[in-house]
């Protein structure tokens, strides 16, 4: 008999679009790039939606067809958080688009591991707007240093 798994797409949404959020905020930041929030808000949004479709129609049967709407779910995604751009460019937001993803995704399961400690979908958010914290915070520092050859960062009082 398989097993059933309740998943309840409301949920699933909102972690989706908080993560693909997160994940755009992170690419922006690393980037050094001006954005637009609205854009980013709006491909997290349709990113979550295409997600909870892809889950409603049992993508993940196929491989294949799963691997490739993921594909072309974030080259428009990319194309839509950066607007226009040629398809170097493209290629390089998509590249980094992953990585951050799977960067994020395995401090994550680090944490769990290490901490045993539950991931909850407030936990992962909260988890990831303190990674924003940290690159906004340390970011202009380092942009700092690539100008004048020394970073000085707040040092702890022992």
């Amino acid at each position: 008999m398989p097993m059933r798994v309740k998943l309840y797409l409301d949920v699933f949404f909102l972690i989706n679009t908080g993560m693909n959020l997160v994940v755009f905020l992170t690419q922006s930041l690393l980037m050094q790039k001006t954005i637009r929030l609205w854009r980013l808000i709006l491909a997290s949004v349709l990113g979550a939606v295409m997600a909870c479709l892809l889950v409603l129609f049992h993508v993940h049967r196929n491989l294949l067809l799963l691997v490739l709407s993921y594909f072309f779910v974030s080259v428009f995604l990319v194309r839509l958080a950066f607007g226009k751009m040629t398809t170097a460019r493209t290629v390089m937001h998509l590249l980094l688009y992953y990585a951050c993803a799977f960067i994020l995704a395995g401090l994550l399961l680090q944490v769990q591991k290490s901490f045993h400690y539950p991931l909850t979908g407030a936990s992962m958010l909260g988890l990831m707007l303190f990674v924003l914290f940290l690159l906004r915070y340390f970011m202009p520092k380092l942009k700092k240093e690539k100008r004048t050859g020394v970073i000085s960062l707040p040092a702890a009082d022992i």
